[in-house]
């Protein structure tokens, strides 16, 4: 999903769905994604997805069939900067390329870590970790993830620097 920050203020978004399989007032804690809106609305449809496609339907979180769920969400940072992000349930990621524009360029071969912030202590965001070596280890796998979707979405495998 493409959004100019990785902040949740722009990326966790309300979403409501009036639509047959959906009842009123089911809330779900699992990550979901713009990238499941298509796949929800033909499997509403009735129409079996295109296997090339994307994402998953929604239905089968408010049936309760939250099996093999992913577990984070990729995020598309552009116009303001070339950035990447994860967010789980825990930790958000983020790494923007250095001195690229957004307007101009989609993607990058290099980035720097930018943000990590613990979505369960500091709900807010306002304590940006990247820079504490505590977390170094926690970093380094978090990088291997966002690069596992940055491949999937097509990308070559970005170089990451500490921040």
């Amino acid at each position: 999903n493409q959004k100019c920050s990785c902040h949740d203020s722009s990326i966790h978004i309300p979403l409501v769905i009036n639509a047959p399989g959906f009842k009123g007032n089911t809330k779900v804690k699992e990550l979901v994604s713009l990238i499941d809106i298509a796949p929800t609305v033909l499997d509403i449809a009735g129409v079996k997805k295109p296997s090339p496609m994307k994402g998953a339907s929604l239905r089968k979180l408010v049936s309760g069939s939250k099996k093999n769920w992913r577990k984070e969400v990729f995020v598309q940072i552009c116009e303001t900067e070339v950035g990447r992000a994860i967010r789980t349930d825990r930790w958000t990621y983020s790494v923007a390329a250095p001195k690229l524009d957004g307007w101009d360029y989609a993607s990058s071969d290099v980035y720097v870590e930018e943000y990590l912030y613990d979505n369960v202590k500091d709900p807010f965001q306002k304590v940006n970790l990247v820079y504490d070596p505590a977390f170094k280890v926690l970093r380094s796998k978090l990088s291997k993830i966002l690069i596992k979707y940055m491949k999937k979405a097509g990308e070559k495998e970005p170089e990451i620097f500490p921040g």
